[in-house]
């Protein structure tokens, strides 16, 4: 994209996720690149530190390395009977690897198995759960990514129904569209807070050092704005998922 600012046109990369973050890497290491809801920039390498990110990017970050492990831990606690689990994995998203690692630990933590599927595409997510249920998994954790939060987000919230799987998701999206629940900032407020970054980086001038000076925001607690972490669509179903 190409902004403006005292009538002056100036070139700013805007980005959401890690996977469009990295496409815009690829591309360009003189442009300032803003992302909005990038799952791990340091983790991935997108980003020095998050108070200085250095290079030429920054924005806003839902950091999944911090809040995969608290997923888990509450989809554990809804299906307290299970010991197998599954994680969807995003398998074109560079956040993937680090979320996967932290999901490792917490199940090591917590006593219990984890069984790995990835998906590349929308087309991807019926035959991933299918392989889930075969394996006998208790419930399953979606890595968030640009893939499964922002594409056809009812699609996986039913695909998990049919296979009556309890699912934590990445975004309140899919309990609205009949998923069981899920634990995430709002991403619609962080997208619209990229405004923000993109008008300090053009008022300090619009070169990869502005980025890099500009420290990357990421929400307390990794909650949403009304201050609710869990997110269920219904507590007797939640309950009663372990039955």
């Amino acid at each position: 994209m190409s902004s403006s600012f005292d009538g002056r046109r100036r070139p700013t990369s805007f980005a959401t996720s890690s996977t469009e973050s990295e496409a815009a890497r690829r591309a360009t290491d003189t442009i300032p690149i803003v992302f909005a809801t990038h799952a791990d920039p340091g983790g991935v390498g997108h980003v020095s530190s998050l108070a200085r990110p250095g290079g030429n990017m920054t924005g806003s970050a839902d950091i999944q390395t911090v809040i995969a492990p608290k997923r888990l831990e509450a989809l554990r606690q809804t299906v307290p009977r299970a010991t197998r689990f599954g994680v969807l994995s995003s398998a074109n998203a560079p956040s993937s690897r680090p979320c996967l690692d932290v999901a490792a630990t917490t199940a090591e933590k917590l006593g219990i198995h984890l069984v790995t599927v990835g998906a590349s595409t929308v087309a991807d997510f019926d035959g991933a759960f299918a392989a889930m249920a075969r394996d006998r998994v208790g419930g399953v954790l979606v890595h968030a990514s640009s893939l499964t939060v922002r594409h056809d987000p009812r699609r996986l919230a039913d695909v998990a129904l049919k296979h009556r799987l309890p699912t934590m998701f990445g975004a309140r999206e899919h309990v609205v569209t009949g998923g069981l629940m899920s634990d995430a900032p709002d991403h619609l407020d962080l997208t619209r807070r990229s405004a923000v970054y993109i008008d300090k980086i053009l008022k300090r001038g619009p070169t990869s050092r502005a980025a890099g000076r500009t420290g990357v925001q990421v929400p307390a607690d990794h909650q949403r704005q009304d201050g609710q972490g869990v997110e269920s669509a219904d507590p007797g179903v939640a309950a009663g998922a372990g039955e």
